[in-house]
């Protein structure tokens, strides 16, 4: 670990001696939002969360470990992208391609960038041919609510949900009239970010339209790579100093109707588009397109009986090309239909019964030898109430056309002290389907492959007191079926279930209100080893055991300040290989180290002044100390750079 890495945690401590496992349990203030997800009180507190177990609940029962993001944080952190505020979340940790806007990976709680289910309102997004979503194309100025759930929840939505879910919901904002809204962003790499919104309605109707405007010329991704040059394809080392721009243009719609009776219908669309530059031989340059849309309808039947149905489609485009010539298209298509009914038995406990359907279909220039697959799942959950303890159960059974059908469940019990203390256990089991890569990618795919699967055990304590909360949560997560691209005897690679991994891991937080000040400390300790094979006992590639992230904020008047400090240890890129050359006498074993990348600590500054009661002003300074790290191999990260906003949001 490097001395700013060690002090950074060293200066956290004194926030966390009172922690103890638990689970993430936040009260946060937000604007007057309404949706399915969101009740706001008359303090203006809120109350509901829906991703944990898919229905409402108040945002203190789920025994599941969630974090969330409100509309106020992202606009207190002034952030420009997701990827900015899910590095504040316990447990996850980016690699990222060169800058904004660039390939990025997240990882929650040790496990693979794929093992991560993303939904925008519902609908899940993201490349079949991958396995993961792009995070980096996401709008923030489209998104009103981040809720993170972290441990696994395939017992309620299938594949993919062994680290976790995030879910992100679109603005939809309720007021009178109708309301403008528009921010202006100028900074550095004369990077411009631009959003106009206007939203209105009256007691039974409601909408929002949305756009945004996100362009820079971008940092210079790597300073060099390796190329193949035809006719020989001999490796040629390849020097780039350039600049790698990013552009995106964003849209957003929400419709709503609530009837007499109390029925709703709801209309959501999340559509980005753009192209982002980077250094490569084969390829530098690609056109994206992401679009998530989803219709929803519910109705209480009878008065314990609410039924929804959801339809919804989800788009992952991209068009890669050479100096503007296109070289390969690679799309995703999914579709999707749910039906949940939520059956309130009494004040104490609730039922519900689920299905889902999935299609997903893959096309480009790759000719994969299926390019369909469907998916047709079951479950049901129970969340109950008895005297001080909560309780959680689940279980789902997913029919997947490839591989058939896989059950996973999940049940959780927390039992809440007069004191204000929540103690938390929880076991639950998770899968990921192959992706069309590992099963059908021509001449290399194995359509053998089975799914991987986890098996996550977890406790948890938190904390309620008069300045905030104390939290922190243990975990242990073994994975199997681990699919690796591995040799055959002819050197031949190709896709196989070869590893299995055990995670474990300690999230320590503490949500504090002092003297004026919201300090928000999170330390995180990760070890993903691999528990088979010739890598065994090995740490994973790209991921840092230790992360912290240290938010702090006060206001003074018509000015807001902030700092945020995120630091992480080492992360490794490459294991540890041993070889021996036989052919000599005695025969000699050679030895080749992991090659890492080395920890870092970077300071953020931001401030805000509010000129008017509906205008503000803000200055956000990225790494103030002008840290040069990495995160992912060859691939750079911007040093000093900040921003000046202008934002006017009626009260």
């Amino acid at each position: 670990m490097n001395n700013k890495l060690s002090l950074a945690i060293k200066a956290a401590i004194p926030f966390l001696l009172l922690s103890a496992p638990a689970v993430f349990a936040e009260t946060l203030i937000v604007d007057d939002v309404i949706n399915d997800t969101v009740t706001i009180n008359s303090q203006g507190s809120l109350e509901l969360s829906i991703t944990a177990n898919r229905t409402e609940q108040e945002i203190n029962k789920p025994v599941a470990t969630m974090s969330v993001i409100t509309k106020q944080d992202i606009e207190k952190y002034q952030a420009t992208s997701v990827l900015e505020l899910l590095r504040r979340v316990p447990g996850i940790s980016i690699k990222n391609s060169g800058g904004l806007g660039k390939q990025t990976g997240v990882s929650m709680r040790g496990t693979n960038t794929g093992h991560l289910l993303v939904l925008v309102d519902g609908v899940k997004i993201g490349s079949a041919t991958l396995g993961a979503a792009s995070f980096q194309h996401l709008p923030v100025s489209e998104i009103e609510r981040i809720e993170i759930v972290r441990g696994p929840r395939s017992s309620l939505y299938g594949s993919e949900a062994i680290g976790g879910v995030i879910q992100i919901f679109t603005s939809k904002r309720k007021k009178a009239g109708v309301t403008p809204e528009f921010s202006l962003g100028y900074g550095s790499h004369n990077t411009l970010d631009m959003s106009f919104g206007v939203a209105g309605g009256t007691e039974s109707n409601w909408f929002q339209v949305g756009a945004g405007k996100l362009k820079t010329d971008g940092i210079n991704a790597r300073d060099s790579y390796t190329a193949y040059p035809a006719p020989n394809y001999t490796p040629t080392q390849v020097t780039e100093k350039d600049k790698d721009g990013y552009q995106r243009t964003s849209l957003s719609l929400n419709l709503g109707h609530q009837f007499a009776n109390g029925a709703k219908t709801e209309l959501n669309i999340m559509d980005a588009s753009g192209d982002t530059q980077y250094d490569g031989g084969s390829v530098n340059e690609t056109d994206f397109h992401q679009q998530a849309i989803s219709a929803k309808v519910s109705t209480n039947l009878v008065p314990r009986l609410k039924l929804t149905g959801v339809i919804g489609t989800s788009l992952d485009d991209n068009d890669n090309l050479k100096n503007g010539v296109k070289k390969s298209t690679f799309t995703t298509r999914r579709k999707s239909a749910s039906i949940l009914a939520d059956f309130t038995i009494n004040r104490n406990n609730t039922l519900l019964l689920g299905t889902d359907i999935q299609k997903d279909s893959v096309s480009g220039t790759t000719k994969y030898s299926k390019t369909t697959r469907n998916n047709k799942a079951v479950f049901t959950s129970l969340q109950s109430t008895i005297g001080m303890h909560d309780v959680e159960a689940s279980v789902r059974l997913d029919d997947n056309q490839q591989f058939g059908k896989h059950t996973t469940g999940n049940i959780g019990i927390g039992h809440n002290f007069a004191n204000g203390l929540k103690l938390t256990t929880s076991y639950g089991t998770a899968f990921k389907a192959p992706t069309f890569n590992d099963l059908y990618y021509p001449k290399s795919g194995n359509a053998n492959l089975k799914p991987e699967k986890s098996k996550n055990i977890e406790v948890g304590l938190s904390k309620q007191t008069t300045h905030g909360v104390l939290s922190a949560s243990l975990f242990q997560n073994k994975i199997s079926n681990l699919i690796a691209w591995t040799p055959d005897a002819n050197g031949k690679y190709s896709p196989a279930n070869v590893d299995s991994v055990k995670i474990q891991g300690l999230e320590l937080g503490h949500k504090l209100s002092l003297a004026g000040w919201a300090i928000n400390p999170i330390i995180s300790y990760i070890k993903p080893e691999i528990d088979n094979g010739v890598n065994k006992g090995q740490i994973l590639n790209y991921r840092p055991q230790k992360l912290l992230s240290l938010d702090v904020d006060r206001p003074f008047g018509k000015f807001k300040i902030g700092a945020t400090l995120q630091a992480e240890s080492k992360r490794f890129t490459s294991y540890e290989t041993t070889m021996t050359d036989k052919t000599k006498t005695p025969p000699v074993t050679t030895v080749t180290p992991r090659e890492k990348l080395a920890g870092y600590a970077t300071l953020d500054l931001r401030s805000e002044y509010a000129i008017s009661k509906d205008i503000a002003l803000g200055l956000k300074l990225n790494n103030v100390l002008d840290t040069d790290y990495k995160t992912n191999k060859g691939y750079n990260q911007d040093g000093v750079n900040g921003m000046l906003t202008i934002k006017y949001t009626p009260k």
